[in-house]
């Protein structure tokens, strides 16, 4: 009786996970959360419109261990901060620049945000 009533449970516990799990990956997939992308009117000049991004980790491609090829390379500081960790060192210049790009546009339509503020961890480390 023991065996069937701990079976019963871990069925049901799949199921509720189940369920919770979908009802999270929808919720991230729908076309409604990323509402301020969809906005596109001008921004009334009696408001204060204030941009952020935070943590950009920016990383000059310039510093990075260029010799990929080389047989040290996957013995280099280099390799070991790119695989241990999650900072999209390599990405961080396409991305800012991306973003930056993004608000001249904005700027040149006339939707920018008055003042911008950038904080948290701005470089690498």
């Amino acid at each position: 009786m023991t065996y069937t009533l701990s079976r019963r449970f871990v069925v049901l516990l799949s199921i509720l996970l189940a369920v919770v799990l979908a009802t999270t990956l929808g919720m991230t997939l729908t076309s409604g959360i990323s509402f301020a992308e969809s906005e596109s009117a001008p921004i009334p000049e009696s408001s204060l419109v204030i941009g952020h991004v935070s943590d950009i980790h920016y990383f000059p491609l310039q510093h990075c261990y260029r010799k990929v090829d080389a047989a040290d390379y996957e013995d280099s500081d280099f390799f070991y901060s790119l695989t241990g960790d999650t900072k999209l060192v390599l990405e961080s210049g396409m991305t800012l620049n991306k973003t930056i790009q993004s608000i001249i546009r904005d700027a040149q339509e006339g939707v920018a945000p008055h003042y911008f503020v950038a904080s948290g961890d701005l470089s690498k480390n």
